[in-house]
């Protein structure tokens, strides 16, 4: 009885440590789409839930989540990244422009107005280079400072002509009196009573719907038919140069000069592209899996991927086939063809069938994979202690147990062995 308990307790070792070498999935399987000519968007999304639900059980495969594999085959669009890039600089050049209004303002209240006019002049030139991050307050803020510095240094015909720039581009401005002396304010309101150029409209053809536009920081009007309508102050002397802004979503926005407009609107997508994968999913059988194929494994970080393909029979019943394709080696399963009268019937009978082309250690086989007690050789009447197996292991086992034994107690060169038979 405690040779026989040795003997267990060994082959429970041996196999209980083979078995959960295996019990953790180390292979990575990715699921990424259902060939099919006829499946609705609707249809095909619940075909690949019920697949993705049933993988997620092997415990010999590791299935990759579904945003994951998405995530991986979104190529990352370079335009966004650049406009991200001049957005950025442009923000940083906008707080530069604040920063020197500042420093015109301690100028202007130091009565210092040639150098508040310097700084401000500058600013002007620099408001292109702010043109996506622009606020409205700001290139006021810059004409009332730089109409008030002429006003004071006694020429008031910049000054009005620094008004009048300003009321173009707002007619609502006003004056603030805690900041400026009366007897601007009374310039500045005779000026605004005069009448005020219009804007007109610039008819462009463009490639996207849903424009927003917005020029110094004031809000374009938009109009949309066949044509973009954009209405913009055209023919204005101080204005003509600077930065109109048009924006889409997901696109990249467009910048013209007012007085060189384009002569159509061809917005780029920043927009993700998802790597294509039509038409490389379908089961290939015995053929070697096209290049394509393997660099889209090879991109999605995946040991096995899953190819199938759905379609109706003429009897109304649908047809479904799968196949196993592993990367880099090549290997293939044989392609499993299965039918049932709906998608839950079909994925399950689907996915029955192909895990017996799966292996323990997770590896895709060319052949059903048969349990080791299921095979015809192995099923013997005799308890496993009386197979010429068990005392094959067995016996090499007491050899080794009793040589460590004996190299213990004996240094000796000479090592001598004696194996007794089995009874």
């Amino acid at each position: 009885m405690k040779l026989f308990g040795f003997f267990a307790l060994l082959i429970c070792s041996i196999f209980g440590n083979s078995s959960s070498l295996t019990a953790q999935a180390s292979k990575r399987l990715a699921l990424v789409d259902l060939e099919s000519d006829f499946l609705s968007p609707e249809d095909k999304a619940q075909a690949l839930n019920l697949l993705s639900q049933r993988f997620r059980d092997l415990r010999t495969l590791s299935t990759m989540r579904m945003d994951e594999v998405h995530a991986k085959l979104q190529q990352k669009n370079k335009v966004r990244a650049e406009v991200e890039k001049v957005r950025a600089g442009q923000a940083n050049k906008k707080i530069e422009i604040e920063r020197s209004l500042e420093e015109a303002q301690k100028y202007y209240l130091a009565s210092q107005f040639e150098e508040a006019i310097t700084l401000l002049n500058g600013s002007l030139l620099a408001l292109n280079a702010a043109a996506l991050v622009m606020n409205p307050e700001l290139p006021t803020a810059i004409l009332k400072l730089l109409a008030a510095s002429h006003y004071f240094q006694g020429n008031e015909p910049q000054a009005r002509f620094q008004i009048s720039a300003l009321l173009d581009l707002d007619p609502s401005a006003l004056i603030d009196a805690q900041k400026y002396p009366p007897n601007f304010i009374e310039l500045f309101n005779q000026i605004k009573a005069e009448t005020r150029q219009s804007w007109e409209v610039l008819q462009l053809a463009s490639n996207v719907k849903g424009i927003r536009g917005h020029f110094m920081g004031h809000k374009i009007e938009i109009t949309e038919g066949e044509t973009i309508g954009l209405r913009l102050p055209l023919r204005n002397p101080f204005w003509g140069s600077k930065a109109v802004v048009l924006e889409a979503d997901n696109f990249a926005p467009i910048l013209f000069a007012l007085d060189r407009p384009p002569t159509s609107l061809e917005f780029v997508s920043i927009e993700d592209q998802k790597t294509s994968t039509s038409g490389l999913l379908r089961p290939i059988g015995n053929s070697t899996a096209p290049m394509e194929l393997k660099k889209l494994v090879l991109l999605l970080g995946a040991d096995v991927v899953f190819l199938g393909a759905l379609e109706r029979a003429e009897n109304g019943r649908l047809q479904m086939s799968g196949q196993w394709l592993e990367e880099p080696s090549g290997r293939s399963s044989p392609v499993v063809r299965v039918a049932a009268r709906d998608i839950p019937n079909v994925v399950e009978k689907l996915v029955s069938e192909m895990l017996d082309y799966i292996s323990p250690d997770g590896a895709v086989l060319g052949e059903k994979f048969v349990p080791y007690e299921e095979r015809p050789e192995m099923a013997v009447g005799k308890p496993f202690y009386k197979t010429w197996w068990f005392w094959t292991i067995a016996g090499a086992a007491i050899v080794g147990t009793g040589v460590g034994t004996y190299l213990l107690l004996n240094q000796s060169d000479t090592v001598r062995v004696r194996v007794s038979p089995a009874p």
